[in-house]
């Protein structure tokens, strides 16, 4: 049947409205199939869908005094109390969208546009892209927030927990803490910044903790650290700073050095070139396996192609340590250029299966079914971060925990 008074749905995604339902999806890890997105009125007078474990929720007709756990746990299905962990680790986020009818076709017309990105991104991206045109998106601070007609809330009910996270002593991991700045000593298996459906379990979160902060003053990430990598990482405590700092990256003025551990091919000194891309054939934004230097590509031909560049200050051939100056930041840079060289660095199960392979050109090397899983810890730590601050030049060291 359809809903009369939730025109905004059935316009937007021409869905037809199946009787209200309860997901089963819970905050413990249930997963409901992935091509289950179904929309209706529910308790609350909301609308709802659910895309993997992605909540997307929108007040319609919300009760008086109506608060945001309560909305999502009876929308959802979801335990109350399991609703406001979520909440708390930053599972939730919050804005707000047009209804009526003109609102409708306009954003009907938006979707369709946005359906290529949201696929693009992959499963993902799709399942936290919301539905509808949504206005200040933000992050959920209290499970008691007013809801309103027009509240649109998505809630990941299964987000990725870090547990290395809280098993860190962070504050020992401070290096150093300044009114411009703090640098740390970032451990594995933690993501530098929030990531959509958890930002309690991220470095700056935690960093930010640890020093007696809150939402009130906050952190800004100004570089940052795979997840499996570990080692020293800078974020700004003012907008001013972070600028300063990101100018400065971008410059080339701050010189980060890694350790890392290999195997296979012996690493070659001196400064290493590669042309790297995110840009693909299907659309979607993951790195590729690296090519031959070019100059023409690198210097920015129009084909996606960028400059990869480090300089490998030294290498053990009985261990394999090696000590490198990254000139260029690149995603994943370190891991993808040693793995083009044919030398992989220890523990990096992602890339072990493109050891010595190089980008031909061709549709074939834009393949990512060679990758294998993220590894939560490698032998790559970022050992040393240097740049001037207040007219001098400072340094920040952490050996690697394998040293």
């Amino acid at each position: 049947m359809r809903v009369a008074a939730c025109s905004v749905a059935g316009r937007l995604r021409r869905f037809q409205l199946p009787a209200p339902h309860r997901t089963s999806c819970t905050a413990a890890g249930a997963r409901p199939p992935a091509d289950r997105m179904r929309m209706a009125v529910k308790q609350h007078g909301c609308l709802h869908e659910v895309t993997q474990t992605v909540h997307h929720i929108c007040a319609v007709k919300p009760p008086a005094a109506a608060t945001a756990s309560a909305v999502l746990s009876s929308v959802s299905g979801i335990d109350r109390t399991a609703v406001e962990e979520l909440i708390h680790i930053g599972a939730v986020h919050i804005g707000s969208v047009k209804l009526g009818a003109a609102a409708a076709k306009q954003q009907q017309q938006q979707q369709r546009q946005r359906q290529p990105q949201r696929a693009a991104g992959g499963p993902a991206a799709a399942a936290a892209a919301p539905p509808f045109q949504v206005d200040g998106l933000s992050r959920l601070a209290s499970p008691d927030a007013p809801i309103a007609r027009g509240t649109y809330l998505r809630l990941h009910a299964a987000p990725r927990r870090f547990a290395r996270a809280a098993a860190a002593d962070w504050r020992a991991r401070v290096l150093h803490a300044c009114a411009d700045y703090v640098v740390i000593d970032k451990p594995a298996g933690v993501p530098s910044v929030p990531t959509t459906d958890n930002a309690a379990d991220s470095a700056l979160w935690r960093a930010r903790a640890a020093l007696g902060g809150d939402a009130a003053r906050p952190l800004h990430a100004v570089s940052r650290l795979d997840v499996c990598t570990s080692g020293v990482l800078v974020f700004a405590r003012s907008p001013a700073a972070a600028a300063a700092l990101s100018g400065a990256i971008s410059a080339r003025a701050v010189r980060k050095v890694y350790r890392v551990v290999t195997t296979g091919a012996e690493v070659p000194l001196g400064v290493l070139r590669h042309c790297c891309s995110t840009r693909a054939r299907t659309g979607d934004a993951q790195p590729r396996i690296y090519a031959p230097f070019d100059a023409a590509k690198a210097c920015g031909d129009g084909s996606g192609w960028r400059l990869a560049e480090l300089e490998v200050l030294s290498h053990d051939r009985g261990s394999g340590a090696s000590t490198i100056s990254l000139m260029t930041g690149r995603t994943h840079q370190i891991r993808l250029q040693l793995a083009a060289l044919g030398a992989g660095i220890v523990g990096d199960s992602r890339y072990a299966d493109i050891i010595g392979k190089v980008h031909d050109g061709t549709a074939a090397s834009d393949r990512t079914d060679w990758f294998g899983p993220e590894p939560e810890e490698i032998r790559l730590h970022a050992a040393a971060l240097e740049f001037d601050w207040g007219g001098e030049r400072v340094c920040y060291t952490a050996e690697p925990p394998w040293a």
